[in-house]
């Protein structure tokens, strides 16, 4: 993993950046996830009917990069029901 990059920095940046991402939504999860999931589509299948509020998923986005999205949620994600 290249490095580290929290999801409150630099959208633009998490998107082209061309090395993996490891993103921790730990603050406004549910705009947060919804964002993601927009720059990143295969999220939305990825999390749906997760039951839990709290997730790590994996997964490699159309740029074949590696990305790993820690979800440390207060609140229940409307799109994982």
């Amino acid at each position: 993993m290249d490095s580290l990059h929290p999801f409150h920095q630099n959208i633009e940046h998490i998107k082209n950046d061309a090395s993996s991402q490891f993103l921790i939504v730990d603050s406004d999860d549910i705009k947060q996830v919804e964002s993601l999931a927009i720059m990143f589509p295969r999220l939305t299948s990825l999390i749906k009917n997760n039951g839990n509020k709290n997730f790590l998923i994996n997964f490699r986005d159309e740029q074949q990069r590696s990305l790993i999205v820690m979800v440390v949620s207060k609140n229940r994600i409307p799109m994982a029901s």
